[in-house]
């Protein structure tokens, strides 16, 4: 709870602030997940208590449940987005950001990535149980529309980043290198340390810094290809 308060009053000082949210067990028992509302001054809250989840076909009769997404498409129109647009940032645990647009005056969002609809992506709130596997799918509503998970804000001089992903800065995550032939190695997951470089120098106000960093250039990558 500190830790709450001393977000929240950075956030009601003005302060730019980047914020990086994981599910909670509480909303399961019908208690209110404080970082859920720690944004709401900024017209940003968090749906903590349901993790967006996809079944992932392994084969003609078997699939896994997998809570977790990897996103390659950001919205360019934004600095940051345009900084990491085309590399995979792996992010667990993600969660869906609601923007109160009118509760807010004066304040711009952007709605820096999104996860798109399908058939067997949906909203679980069964997150904390093990990822099973099976030839069934199970009785699932999926998600209609595409589902924010990384917001930005801007009031004035404050600037706010919103992800509903507590562990994309991990180091088993941004660190993880994958073989590419010839003895080489690469990023697997690029997106994770552009986004921070990029998050920071957006937060300080310094978008002249913001540009593709050699994590971009470090090997050649297909983009825009189809299924």
């Amino acid at each position: 709870m500190t830790l709450v308060d001393v977000t929240e009053r950075l956030i009601g000082d003005g302060e730019s602030v980047l914020l990086s949210v994981h599910p909670s067990r509480l909303p399961r028992y019908r208690r209110v997940d404080p970082w859920s509302e720690v944004a709401a001054t900024l017209g940003v809250r968090f749906d903590t208590g349901r993790v967006l989840t996809e079944a992932v076909v392994q084969s003609a009769d078997q699939y896994v449940l997998q809570p977790n997404q990897v996103v390659r498409r950001f919205a360019a129109e934004h600095p940051i987005g345009s900084a990491v647009d085309g590399q995979a940032a792996y992010l667990p645990l993600p969660l869906p950001i609601r923007v109160d647009a009118e509760s807010v005056d004066g304040a711009r969002w952007t709605t820096v990535a999104a996860v798109e609809p399908g058939p067997r992506r949906w909203l679980e709130d069964e997150w904390q149980v093990a990822a099973p596997t099976g030839s069934e799918l199970p009785e699932i509503e999926p998600v209609s529309e595409p589902t924010p998970i990384m917001v930005a804000v801007e009031r004035g001089n404050q600037r706010l980043l919103a992800i509903g992903s507590g562990g994309w800065m991990l180091t088993r995550i941004a660190d993880a290198v994958t073989a590419i032939g010839g003895g080489r190695r690469a990023l697997l997951n690029p997106g994770n340390p552009e986004l921070m470089l990029a998050s920071a120098a957006w937060l300080a106000g310094r978008d002249a810094m913001i540009a593709r960093s050699p994590v971009q250039r470090q090997v050649a990558r297909l983009d825009g290809l189809d299924g």
